[in-house]
């Protein structure tokens, strides 16, 4: 009976140790900043060591890995252009549009640094200020 409980006990920790989450950095350079579990999933936030600060929004220099026990479900990579494109737009555009150009664009050009940048940021700027929703300060 003895040999049976410390078996089942074994099999158990073994079960659970495979089912954990890995803590493995997506890419190099990159440290954990949060990790929190949504449901059977976890959400990993990973944050580049060279520029950890997250900002106030959420914004940062980072990649997100959603795991399902120890199978990886989804990766975002700041290596996909259009999605590193946009987060770095959303926050810019905002204060673009309330006429505070010059802090939307040091932001951009803090979150956004592939080698289109000043193409983007350009094309931002023209549709921003051809829009009836400009506010020139």
């Amino acid at each position: 009976m003895k040999t049976a409980v410390i078996a089942a006990i074994s099999l158990w920790f073994a079960s659970t140790a495979s089912a954990q989450t890995p803590r493995v950095p997506p890419d190099t350079g990159f440290i954990l900043h949060e990790e929190k579990a949504v449901d059977r999933f976890v959400v990993q936030r990973w944050v580049s060591a060279a520029n950890p600060e997250v900002s106030p929004p959420g914004f940062c220099e980072c990649m997100t890995v959603v795991y399902e026990g120890a199978r990886q479900v989804l990766e975002e990579h700041p290596d996909d252009a259009e999605t590193s494109r946009c987060a770095a737009l959303g926050p810019a555009l905002g204060l673009f549009y309330t006429g505070r150009v010059a802090q939307g664009q040091a932001l951009f050009r803090k979150l956004y640094r592939r080698p289109d940048a000043r193409a983007v940021e350009r094309k931002a700027l023209e549709m921003a200020r051809a829009s009836p929703l400009w506010i020139a300060l």
